[in-house]
């Protein structure tokens, strides 16, 4: 499809394909590094040297153990570890990916102050799941956080135009970028208000910094109210999004003030957990997912440097690997309507449910999540025929739309790419979904492309 501003579809998937870090349960006071189970966080070794690998890094827990602090590894202790390391994996790969895993060892400053789990602390089975930390209403802090001076604190009202535009222009300019710098998030303001004003969200929560003399926002942070069951047991929670620092002033440690009031303002709600997604390593993650690109445009993937035509093939070839079928082959597929949240509620939760960890949604929560909103999210469900007088929905999928600037390239300024979301493939399998989905995309900008 040669449209100019879509350019692939991603799919997530994950561990049990749960899609956000969560705050679970509780610790015994963290103990010295003999008790960090190395082999639960590293990527597999090959099985000749795992025992070795065992032994060499026990040895150099005990050898450490005497200058051991509760959270984190010194300098000494990393240094061990990465010898350790270097001299039994024979992989590049699996090197690699410990050097991005290697912050979970170390100490931080911040987090080593938050009620999260750190490595070298264990739980035991017996004592069961609760909070890490047990907080009263009494003792949270009733006044502000302390900002640098010059700054204030700012409640953003998404209901104003104004504001909401301001958020849409600190995230367009400092928000998530790849680590080349050619490409950076760009959420619409129509995205932004449809993610963080959802059924009783909390405007206390949706928190921002300015400068004192020209009110100019430079700092954010949101939460939205949700409710994630846990191994059976539901739980009020908050979900972190959107933190981001104005990048000149990155150096003035204002992202942890921003989560710190961010998070007194959630437990003066009496809510004690949260939930948030981050792209790097930090303590510490229950889950992982990745990124799946399918590539809808390669031409226009490949001009701004997103793709690479690989060797011994040519842009043609890849347009042609690419290119979809021209109809969709599930009989009674439609777009959603407002009224279909009834009976996708049940659909989706008994979908989640095989799931350790899912969010739960009431009906008016999916309604604002999945009715199709233009060049927002879209949602397309499959209907059966029960009998002359009654259809019953049997599966459906959504996929949520977002830009991408694209910063340099002279010609092409953006790209937009469709996410898979929320899900529940009952009559087909999800590889069948994912490429009904990739259809659905399709038909899209084919529709787009006519009215314009």
């Amino acid at each position: 499809i040669n449209a100019e501003y879509m350019g692939f579809i991603l799919i997530m998937e994950g561990k049990e394909e749960i899609k956000k870090a969560v705050e679970v349960p509780l610790a015994e006071q963290p103990k010295a590094p003999e008790d960090v189970k190395i082999e639960t966080v590293l990527p597999p070794v090959p099985e000749k040297q795992e025992e070795k690998l065992k032994e060499e890094l026990k040895k150099g827990q005990e050898e450490n153990k005497e200058k051991a602090e509760s959270k984190g590894m010194n300098a000494a202790d990393m240094k061990t570890l990465f010898e350790t390391l270097n001299k039994h994996m024979s992989d590049p790969k699996q090197k690699e990916h410990f050097k991005e895993i290697a912050p979970l060892y170390m100490k931080h400053a911040f987090w080593d102050t938050q009620p999260v789990v750190h490595m070298g602390q264990h739980f035991k089975e017996e004592k069961g799941q609760g909070p890490i930390e047990k907080i009263e209403l009494k003792d949270v802090r009733t006044t502000p956080y302390a900002l640098p001076e010059g700054f204030e604190w700012s409640n953003i009202d998404l209901g104003k135009q104004q504001e909401l535009n301001e958020v849409f222009e600190l995230l367009r300019d400092n928000y998530v970028e790849d680590s080349g710098k050619h490409f950076r998030v760009c959420y619409s303001p129509e995205f932004l208000k449809w993610t963080l004003t959802p059924p009783g969200y909390n405007k206390e929560w949706i928190v921002g910094v300015r400068i004192a003399k020209n009110k100019k926002l430079v700092g954010f942070i949101s939460g939205i109210p949700v409710k994630v069951v846990i191994n059976g047991e539901q739980v009020n929670m908050a979900e972190i999004d959107f933190l981001c620092v104005l990048s000149k002033l990155r150096t003035k440690r204002m992202a942890p003030v921003l989560i710190k009031e961010v998070t007194r303002r959630i437990n003066l709600k009496q809510v004690w957990q949260a939930i948030y997604t981050v792209a790097k390593y930090i303590p510490m993650p229950i889950s992982e997912s990745n990124y799946h690109f399918r590539c809808i445009n390669f031409k226009k993937l490949n001009d701004i440097g997103f793709v690479s035509v690989p060797t011994k093939s040519t842009v043609k070839r890849q347009e042609k690997i690419y290119k979809l079928p021209d109809t969709i082959t599930i009989p009674g597929i439609r777009k959603m309507i407002k009224k279909d949240a009834k009976q996708l509620q049940p659909l989706l939760l008994n979908y989640l449910k095989k799931f350790s960890i899912y969010p739960d949604f009431t009906v008016n929560e999916l309604k604002h999540l999945l009715v199709p909103k233009a060049d927002v999210v879209d949602t397309y469900v499959v209907e059966e025929v029960v009998n002359e007088k009654e259809k019953k929905i049997t599966d459906f999928i959504s996929f949520y739309t977002v830009k991408c600037s694209v910063l340099n390239n002279e010609t092409i300024k953006e790209y937009k790419g469709a996410y898979v979301f929320y899900y529940a493939p009952v009559s087909y399998t999800h590889l069948r979904a994912h490429e009904t989905s990739l259809h659905l995309v399709c038909r899209l900008l084919l529709e787009k492309k006519k009215k314009q």
